[in-house]
């Protein structure tokens, strides 16, 4: 196995985060496009994601319409990790058709993210006012976003 050179930087990895929303995510996730084009290959039609506890479940992959997914298996995956309204949902693509996932619960502080791309919508069509009190949002000049606890 080739090592890198010393003080060589390691790749960073891909990443994706999307808000979850059940009655649109229930049963399947939109991955979105700016995350694929960045792929060296194809995903695979089935892949794998590793909670924080370690935990994996494999749910499938599918272009439909030209928007890419998490279908099958997918709705297991929302039961069984308790996901919930305004969760924000952070994958790591660590290897061909393998991602971890970071879960952030709704109410609590996120990290900085990218508003847009967690709602999957350009940023033009994002409405930032805090409407229901669920999950308070705000937003950056450079569109990124930080949500969390009024």
């Amino acid at each position: 196995m080739a090592q890198e050179p010393a003080g060589a930087a390691a790749t960073p990895l891909l990443t994706f985060t999307r808000l979850f929303f059940p009655q649109e995510s229930s049963h399947s996730l939109q991955i979105p496009e700016r995350f694929i084009v960045q792929l060296d290959r194809p995903l695979a039609a089935i892949c794998s994601i590793e909670n924080h506890h370690g935990a994996v479940w494999s749910v499938a992959f599918e272009k439909i319409d030209g928007k890419h997914y998490f279908t099958h298996f997918w709705f297991h995956f929302a039961r069984d990790n308790a996901l919930r309204r305004g969760d924000l949902l952070i994958f790591t693509y660590e290897r061909h058709g393998f991602f971890s996932l970071k879960q952030y619960w709704a109410g609590t502080r996120f990290p900085p993210f990218d508003l847009a791309e967690a709602l999957g919508m350009e940023s033009d069509e994002i409405d930032t006012s805090d409407d229901d009190g669920d999950v308070s949002l705000s937003q950056d000049a450079n569109g990124v976003a930080d949500a969390g606890s009024s």
